[in-house]
C-alpha cells in the first residue's frame, strides 16, 4: 500500500484500537468492584457478534487500495466524486490484526464493531471486546460518533462500557477521550491527502466515507 492513504487508515486503526485501553480502567478499578465489572455493560445487549476471517481484512486492504489507485490516475478529473466503503467484518478483522500487530498484551475472546444508529438516532461506531484476565473476564466497550460537520471531520466519544451498575469516573473517560485524535488532527490528516472528505455515513454494518478528488499536495 502507498502513503496516500496512510494518514486515513491511521485515523481508522487509531480510532478502533483505543479499546486497548481500557486496561487502563481495568487497572484502577480492579479490587474495588470486581463483581461488578464481571457483569454484562448494557452496550453489549445493543450490539450483535461480528463473525470475520482474515480474507475481510485482505478485503479492507483492497478497498483501500482500490481508492488509492482512483485517487492516483490522472484520467479522473479534479472534483469527481468517489466512496470509500467499509464493512463490520472488514473493520473487526482489521481491528484485531491492527491490535495483533501492535503487540498489545491482551487475552481476547471476542471483538465485536457494530456500524449502526444507535437508541438515540446516532451515527455511531460501537466496539466490544472480551478480556481474560484470569480471574476474571471482563466485557468492555466503546461507542464513538464520527461525522463532517460545516465541511470538518467530527470525533466524538458518547460511551465507555464497563461491567454493569458501575459508573466510570469522569476522569477515566477524559483520558481516552484525550487518547482519540482531535477534531484539528484529524482534518490535519485529511489535509495530506487528494481528497476532500464530504460525508461519512455510519449504519446497516457499513462505514461509508464520500469525497471529491482534488489536485493534492
Amino acid at each position: 500500500m502507498g502513503c496516500l492513504l496512510k494518514p486515513i487508515i491511521g485515523i481508522i486503526k487509531w480510532i478502533l484500537m483505543i479499546i486497548g485501553l481500557i486496561t487502563l480502567i481495568v487497572a484502577i478499578v480492579i479490587g474495588v468492584a470486581v463483581w461488578q465489572l464481571t457483569k454484562t455493560p448494557a452496550l453489549e445487549g445493543e450490539m450483535h457478534p461480528v463473525s470475520y476471517t482474515a480474507a475481510d481484512a485482505v478485503a479492507f486492504d483492497a478497498a483501500v487500495e482500490d481508492l488509492e489507485d482512483w485517487l492516483a490516475d490522472p484520467l479522473i478529473p479534479v472534483g469527481t466524486s468517489t466512496t470509500l466503503r467499509l464493512t463490520e467484518k472488514m473493520v473487526t478483522a482489521k481491528v484485531v490484526e491492527a491490535i495483533e500487530d501492535a503487540g498489545i498484551q491482551l487475552d481476547l475472546s471476542d471483538i465485536w464493531v457494530n456500524l449502526t444508529v444507535n437508541e438515540e438516532g446516532d451515527q455511531v461506531i460501537q466496539l466490544l471486546g472480551k478480556f481474560d484476565l484470569g480471574f476474571i473476564t471482563l466485557t468492555a466497550g466503546l461507542e464513538l460518533e464520527m461525522y463532517v460537520e460545516n465541511g470538518e471531520p467530527k470525533i466524538t466519544l458518547s460511551e465507555v462500557a464497563l461491567g454493569s451498575g458501575f459508573g466510570i469516573p469522569d476522569q477515566i473517560k477524559d483520558v481516552i477521550a484525550d487518547a482519540i485524535p482531535t477534531d484539528e488532527a484529524l482534518i490535519d490528516m485529511i489535509k495530506v491527502l487528494s481528497i476532500d472528505i464530504t460525508g461519512i455515513q455510519i449504519g446497516n454494518g457499513q462505514l461509508i466515507f464520500t469525497g471529491k478528488k482534488t489536485l493534492g499536495i
